[in-house]
């Protein structure tokens, strides 16, 4: 028993030796960053786990790079009536989503968060990441069209917030904004009778703002 603790204690000293230590950013954010090029990709869950989808996140701004791939929760109107019930011609959809995220499990995150310069490794042993998006986009009126698959264009704008948190305590903690063209693709899923779509995943393509100028 004893050799038994020993190993233990030796194994916790190890890790405690060889944890990363990151230090914290100041704190102080005065302007959110604009976010001005990459996307975020959303696919739909399944109706075991809807609230449980695949998000790859490749995107940047002013001090920032966020390149990493999970799980999420999700939350859109659109994405919900129509994996539920099914849309078809002439119903109201749109790009409109907010969602809160962790990395709380490294099972599903994984990548790497870029801040002024200072690159943070995303996942067990190194630095958690969550936060929340939200997504607005005006509606449109579903087309009356019968083909297997359906891709619909929305402009949209888009605020957020991002945390690190690592060892008890925060490396960044930064304010978001952003606007661009949403793609969400349908796929048809009845094919008797009228036709019937569900939502499978939302692409969030980001641009610089009209007459702006991108971050090199």
């Amino acid at each position: 028993m004893r050799k038994i603790i020993l190993t233990i204690l030796a194994f916790v000293v190890f890790y405690l030796s060889s944890a990363p230590i990151y230090a914290a950013l100041d704190p102080a954010q005065t302007n959110p960053i604009v976010i001005t090029r990459g996307s975020i990709f959303i696919e739909a869950g399944t109706p075991h786990l809807p609230n449980q989808s695949p998000i790859t996140q490749r995107y940047a701004g002013l001090g920032l790079s966020v390149n990493s791939s999970g799980g999420l929760s999700f939350g859109s109107q659109t994405y919900a009536e129509c994996f539920t019930f099914g849309c078809g011609p002439g119903s109201i959809v749109n790009a409109t989503l907010s969602t809160t995220f962790s990395t709380s499990d490294p099972a599903f995150f994984r990548g790497t968060v870029t801040v002024n310069d200072k690159t943070y490794p995303v996942g067990m042993f190194h630095v958690n990441v969550g936060g929340t998006y939200n997504f607005v986009s005006p509606s449109l009126v579903f087309p009356n069209v019968s083909t297997p698959v359906v891709t619909l264009s929305f402009p949209f704008t888009f605020d957020g917030h991002l945390i690190g948190f690592a060892e008890r305590r925060s490396v960044f903690n930064l304010d978001l904004v952003g606007q661009g063209v949403a793609t969400v693709r349908f796929v048809r899923i009845s094919f008797g009778g009228e036709p019937s779509y569900r939502a499978t995943s939302f692409t969030y393509s980001f641009q610089p703002a009209s007459g702006s100028m991108s971050d090199n």
